[in-house]
């Protein structure tokens, strides 16, 4: 187990040696701090060495790791750090013993380090973004990104998650919901909406000889809209904006006569028999499946 921790820390410093971002300190390229010791890489990865490396494992405390390229590394994330990170060290290699202050003071070029933390962070935010494809995540990446440097250095890196974020499509996670309902009755007549999201409509104000004819519902997006309602069950499409209108008789099958619609009287002699009031049980779904049921209720008075 602590010849793999030790093998990690190589790893790492291998790994991070790749990058082009260069900066200068008071320690060594090649270094690693275990706590508040740090070593020199040939010095933790001499086996002779290694019970006291182990020993400061087991005692502890973040692990960092100073590149050929002079970056700071966090041992844990991968990720680069700020010099400011890096705690007071008492520096130890094969021919010499140092005290280092924290922050390793003698850093002369921090906006290599900085950048180089800025790209991970925003990278890290991209890759969120392109696997979850919450409007949220990308967004946030969004905002990362745009805010990354866009002098010559970062340029290249910067457009290219652009590019990526560009290619994310959002996640539709969004219920469809059902804005407004209306009835020909003679004329339009609205149904009144609750604070549940139901809908209801009376006849009380209509003549007897008015003629139901259709109902128009609006959505807030396209979408599939299934009706139940005394027994008939139909499925209907909106148009690109949410809008559809349905004619009374594909609503209620053989209880509303074709062509010109119900009368409002033989409606509330129906509704006379289901306590003068008939429920719809409206259901939407949109392309992604979102769905939403509501209902719209229809009274005699």
């Amino acid at each position: 187990m602590n010849k793999k921790i030790i093998s990690s820390l190589v790893a790492a410093v291998m790994i991070s040696a790749a990058t082009t971002f260069t900066a200068y300190a008071a320690m060594a390229n090649g270094s690693v701090v275990i706590g508040n010791k740090a070593f020199g890489l040939a010095y933790a990865n001499d086996p002779t060495n290694i019970i006291e490396i182990t020993n400061e494992i087991v005692a502890g405390g973040a692990i960092y790791i100073k590149n050929f390229q002079g970056i700071w590394i966090n041992n844990k994330t991968g990720l680069p750090v700020v010099a400011g990170a890096i705690p007071a060290v008492v520096y130890k290699s094969a021919t010499e013993k140092i005290k280092f202050d924290a922050a390793d003071k003698d850093v002369v070029v921090t906006t290599a380090v900085d950048n180089a933390a800025k790209i991970a962070t925003a990278t890290v935010a991209v890759v969120k973004a392109e696997i979850s494809r919450l409007k949220a995540d990308i967004d946030s990446a969004s905002a990362v990104v745009n805010a990354l440097s866009s002098d010559f250095s970062l340029n290249t890196i910067r457009e290219e998650l652009i590019t990526r974020l560009k290619l994310v499509k959002a996640l539709d996670i969004t219920d469809p919901v059902l804005n407004s309902v209306s009835l020909v009755i003679g004329q339009s007549v609205s149904a009144t909406k609750n604070a549940g999201g139901n809908f209801k409509v009376s006849l009380a104000a209509r003549k007897d000889t008015d003629m139901l004819t259709a109902i128009t519902l609006n959505a807030s997006e396209k979408a599939t809209i299934k009706i139940l309602a005394m027994g008939n069950s139909k499925t209907f499409t909106t148009d690109d904006s949410g809008k559809v209108t349905i004619i009374v008789a594909d609503i209620l099958g053989s209880f509303a006569p074709k062509g010109d619609g119900m009368s409002v009287k033989t409606l509330k002699n129906y509704l006379t028999l289901m306590n003068d009031a008939v429920r719809l049980n409206v259901t939407l779904k949109d392309g992604a499946g979102n769905e939403t049921a509501t209902t719209i209720t229809i009274t005699a008075y």
